[in-house]
């Protein structure tokens, strides 16, 4: 058995996984979807009666999803690290830092902030083209830029740091 929390737009929930064969607990309660793999990070699943195909890019604990259509920028932390987390933070550390990775192998077409903006949840820090398609990269908690690691126009790998928040 597993347990994350996941941070998903302005709420963190607990995920358990592994309790019960093929079943994951999301905030207490059980679900049982059919999963299908469909390809490299390309998922369909049933829940409750609906089709829902996810594509998954980024890691190894941001990722971004894209759910019929939709974008959503998913941080996964382990029970384990949360504990550990809790337990080295001191205030004025570097605990409250959030560092934000490239998801996929891209360029970065276009930086939208700048060291010492100050960033709201769900704002746009960089916009990434993979494939002849943009994706921007979006802020997970509120904050302000600490540093800009890339230049625009440059190529970056799957989980390089593009930049930091504090």
């Amino acid at each position: 058995m597993s347990k994350y929390h996941i941070s998903l737009g302005d709420g963190t929930h607990e995920v358990v996984v592994g309790r019960d064969q093929g079943a994951v607990e999301v905030d207490g309660a059980t679900w049982s979807p059919d999963i299908l793999s469909s390809g490299e990070d390309t998922y369909s699943m049933i829940i409750g009666g609906k089709t829902v195909t996810i594509i998954a890019a980024g890691g190894p604990r941001d990722f971004e999803f894209l759910v019929n259509r939709k974008t959503c920028q998913v941080r996964v932390i382990s029970d384990r690290e949360k504990s550990l987390r809790a337990l080295s933070s001191t205030k004025g550390d570097n605990a409250r830092q959030q560092e934000v990775y490239s998801p996929m192998p891209a360029m970065v077409a276009k930086i939208l902030v700048s060291p010492g903006d100050t960033v709201k949840v769900g704002q746009g820090l960089i916009l990434i083209e993979a494939m002849k398609m943009e994706n921007e990269i979006r802020s997970h908690r509120n904050g302000k830029v600490r540093d800009v690691c890339v230049v625009e126009r440059q190529t970056v790998d799957k989980g390089q740091l593009l930049l930091r928040l504090e």
